[in-house]
């Protein structure tokens, strides 16, 4: 870091050394967030524009530590934690936020303002917003939502369950990881993207109707076991006779 990053180069990069190091300390576990901590004293010492991304238009340091959480819950806890750094660097964290909210406006909504770093979208096409807190110094993002959709409600409610984006290969490579959590995807689906790149098209063909067979009998088995449950329920069809059981 110190052969590349000086007072010269600090705003030099498309992606802050202070993203790096802020998603760092928040992966980490405890015993070493104090060396991440120091680190970014270090790159803070360097004086870099906190506010005015050069390489990047219309982009700043937050835009970017932002990015580090996967849900609106999760960004309090890493602004938090950013805000956290640069009190202990010794900057006023009122001031800051209230620059900081000058170049996140766009001179429409007071308290809202439209996530920049990702061109207004995530990978997915969600709308972020970012929101900054008239009570104390804080700072999160949340989802942005159609208030005339049909699901609006719902998806409200669920806004922090599952992450922005879904690796099913994930499942199958680092299972321990819990990567797509809570949602788990079969082995099978993990080598899809396999079969476009390194399979004919008539392979790719073969492949998919030997799944869609093996999930048609699957899939007829359940329904036939199923409605044998209910026949016997509804008294249509006798179970089998168990044996020693009294004769009607």
């Amino acid at each position: 870091m110190h052969a590349f990053v000086s007072k010269d180069t600090i705003d030099a990069f498309e992606i802050s050394p202070l993203y790096t190091a802020m998603r760092m300390l928040h992966k980490s576990d405890p015993e070493a967030r104090n060396g991440w901590e120091e680190t970014m004293h270090h790159l803070l010492d360097l004086g870099p524009n906190l506010h005015v991304n050069l390489m990047v238009e219309g982009s700043t340091i937050l835009d970017q530590i932002m990015d580090i959480a996967q849900s609106p819950f999760e960004s309090q806890e890493v602004c938090e934690e950013w805000l956290l750094v640069l009190g202990s660097f010794g900057l006023d964290i009122e001031e800051y936020l209230q620059t900081e909210r000058l170049y996140q406006y766009e001179g429409s909504v007071p308290i809202l303002s439209p996530h920049l770093w990702s061109s207004h979208f995530t990978d997915d096409g969600l709308y972020r917003y970012t929101i900054f807190s008239k009570d104390s110094p804080r700072v999160s993002w949340d989802w942005a939502f159609d208030p005339e959709g049909h699901a609006t409600e719902v998806i409200h409610e669920f806004r922090n369950l599952g992450p922005m984006s879904h690796e099913p290969f994930e499942d199958y490579q680092n299972p321990e990881k819990m990567f797509n959590w809570p949602y788990f995807y079969p082995k099978w689906q993990s080598f899809r993207g396999a079969f476009y790149h390194y399979m004919s098209t008539e392979e790719v063909r073969s492949s998919c109707k030997i799944y869609i067979a093996v999930f048609e009998k699957r899939f007829e088995r359940r329904w036939l076991k199923r409605g044998g449950k209910l026949q016997r329920a509804q008294g249509i069809k006798k179970g089998p006779r168990v044996p020693g059981a009294w004769i009607d």
